[in-house]
């Protein structure tokens, strides 16, 4: 096989692996995917309050902006599942200021924070 061809192939399969997860902005060690594309606005507002609010870490963050029925969902990676069962009053108290923050300055639409895994399956929704 053609080493053009080859490499083509791997760059097409490469690209394909996080397709699901949407269109993206990504900065830094954040990416931002959102499904629809008109969300991108959005994305773009999510990707400069993770900045501006110093919430970029040395680690790569993910983060996914997804509509269900009426109302919008931002997934969270969680670095550690291990702990996801038992989530403290002051980390629920902490996860709510930041979702009111980011719904009434950033969003300014209604939308549920949700702790997902690492293919941004949910594990804990912050509003259930």
């Amino acid at each position: 096989m053609d080493l053009r061809a080859f490499l083509l192939i791997a760059l097409f399969f490469l690209s394909g692996c996080h397709s699901d997860y949407g269109h993206n902005v990504s900065g830094d060690n954040l990416t931002v995917y959102f499904l629809n594309a008109e969300d991108q606005q959005y994305a773009e507002k999510l990707a400069l309050f993770w900045k501006n609010e110093n919430l970029i870490t040395n680690s790569k963050q993910d983060l996914q902006l997804v509509q269900n029925k009426s109302v919008y969902e931002l997934r969270i990676i969680a670095n550690d599942l291990s702990d996801m069962g038992e989530i403290s009053f002051e980390e629920q108290k902490l996860l709510i200021g930041l979702q009111r923050k980011i719904e009434q300055n950033v969003l300014k639409i209604p939308f549920n924070l949700v702790i997902c895994n690492s293919r941004f399956e949910p594990v804990y929704s912050l509003n259930e």
